[in-house]
């Protein structure tokens, strides 16, 4: 059996508490962070949403509004009368014989 000093023995266990509170506390932010990106994603942050009025609104943000300057931004937008196409079926091309 190898002789090791206390000494030794002693910092190697500092070396391994520094690396679990480390691994931890860098676990612990980005678990944060992206916990709060998941809420900004689901909550439709920046995306915009059209109205039937013909007006158009993006979407407010839960909590990036307070860090960044990016303006809630609204307007209008003009509808267009589009009809239906019914019965549609692409015209085959090319030879179609067998």
């Amino acid at each position: 059996m190898a002789y090791f000093r206390p000494t030794t023995r002693r910092r190697e266990r500092h070396e391994l508490k520094t690396k679990i509170l480390g691994n931890a506390t860098l676990g612990a932010v980005l678990g944060i962070f992206l916990g709060l990106m998941g809420v900004e994603v689901i909550a439709g942050c920046g995306e915009v949403s059209y109205y039937p009025d013909g007006s158009w609104s993006t979407n407010q943000c839960v909590w990036l509004h307070h860090i960044t300057d990016v303006p809630h931004r609204s307007g209008e937008w003009e509808m267009q009368d589009v009809s239906p196409v019914h019965n549609y079926h692409p015209k085959p091309q090319g030879d179609t014989t067998i």
